[in-house]
């Protein structure tokens, strides 16, 4: 695990440096991520957390961007390519969860590396027996940016429910239901996930964080002229 609060990165560096004497610039929390699918290449991913969002994206303003709006409770999912937004609010959760849901947390005794100064643990996450994910979390660490999480977590996991109803029983995984469904940000429970691994081999480690980063209020805008759409529309259709 490779975690350097002090470092900059790359070209939004240059962005707070060109924004740090402007007076009402958002101030924000920058994390970046090493992620990887199921050993596949590693890609690098970048989050933006203020009082008032949370933003997800790949650090280059590519191909779009996920937004949590805190105050509405409501996720946009920004496609440039075809100049869509997802639009994902609160829904209740009406998939029952299996007759037998047994959640457990293994806790390692070693001691790793601390982040910051805030003293890092592993957990071992199981639902029925099964090894859903492991975390090294820091301990205090990023405490608004924990919360942001669990909020995008909880909202999401209505939209998880719904498409997971949509599968057969026998496609529906104990994980993906734990996780993505009913107790999503379990995993945020003990600390900032410096590293985490999933079930599926889906693995993301923290490399770099700053606080009080100057960003464009822009960064935090839904693109006005995009179709929006929601899952419940797409599929009724």
């Amino acid at each position: 695990m490779i975690v350097k609060p002090s470092g900059l990165l790359g070209l939004f560096s240059l962005l707070t440096v060109l924004l740090t004497a402007c007076a009402g610039v958002p101030r924000a929390t920058l994390l970046e991520f090493s992620e990887q699918e199921n050993g596949g290449e590693a890609y690098v991913t970048r989050m933006l957390v203020t009082d008032e969002y949370l933003r997800i994206d790949d650090g280059q303003g590519g191909d779009g961007f996920i937004l949590l709006d805190r105050r509405a409770r409501t996720i946009y999912s920004v496609s440039h390519a075809d100049k869509t937004v997802l639009v994902i609010a609160p829904r209740a959760i009406e998939l029952p969860p299996p007759a037998v849901f047994e959640h457990v947390v293994e806790r390692d005794i070693e001691s790793y590396p601390p982040v910051a100064g805030r003293p890092v643990r592993r957990y071992t996450l199981l639902t029925n027996k099964q090894r859903c994910l492991e975390v090294f979390a820091a301990d205090g660490l990023l405490p608004g940016a924990v919360a942001a999480l669990r909020e995008y977590q909880k909202i999401l996991a209505g939209e998880q429910a719904f498409t997971a109803a949509r599968r057969p029983k026998e496609l529906q995984n104990d994980c993906a239901l734990a996780d993505d469904v009913f107790v999503p940000a379990r995993y945020l429970g003990f600390g900032f996930p410096v590293k985490q691994t999933t079930y599926s081999g889906k693995a993301r480690d923290l490399i770099d964080f700053r606080t009080g980063v100057a960003a464009e209020h822009g960064l935090f805008e839904v693109p006005a002229g995009y179709r929006r759409y929601t899952l419940h529309e797409r599929s009724a259709g």
